[in-house]
């Protein structure tokens, strides 16, 4: 009797374990390497991509940023600001001179983009 429920316990625990090392590891912020942001000029620019925030893909946050100055915008927060809505829905602040950091939010999804050396 003793046996069976030490087992149960280990069980519950090992699951619970389990549970919350999953729910941390799918939002937590993590590195995606770097990619080659393209600019309208056709210049590019390297940028270390980071997810910094919720569950996105890294193969996505990396397409995200590679294109993200050549996106168009939906609309604009205003004059004289950094800030576009994209037509996919990411909403990014860009520098006032790229190349800069890069942010761009989307639910509860961040990325954020920092230009190499």
């Amino acid at each position: 009797m003793r046996a069976r429920t030490g087992i149960r316990v280990l069980s519950v625990a090992a699951v619970s374990v389990l549970a919350l090392a999953a729910a941390t590891a799918s939002g937590a912020a993590r590195s995606c390497g770097t990619v080659q942001a393209k600019y309208p000029s056709g210049a590019t620019h390297g940028f270390v991509v980071k997810v910094t925030k919720g569950t996105i893909a890294c193969p996505a946050a990396d397409t995200l940023i590679k294109g993200v100055y050549l996106a168009p915008g939906v609309t604009g927060s205003g004059a004289n600001t950094n800030v576009e809505t994209l037509k996919s829905g990411w909403r990014c602040v860009f520098p006032a001179a790229p190349p800069g950091p890069v942010t761009c939010t989307k639910g509860r999804n961040r990325v954020r983009a920092t230009p190499t050396p």
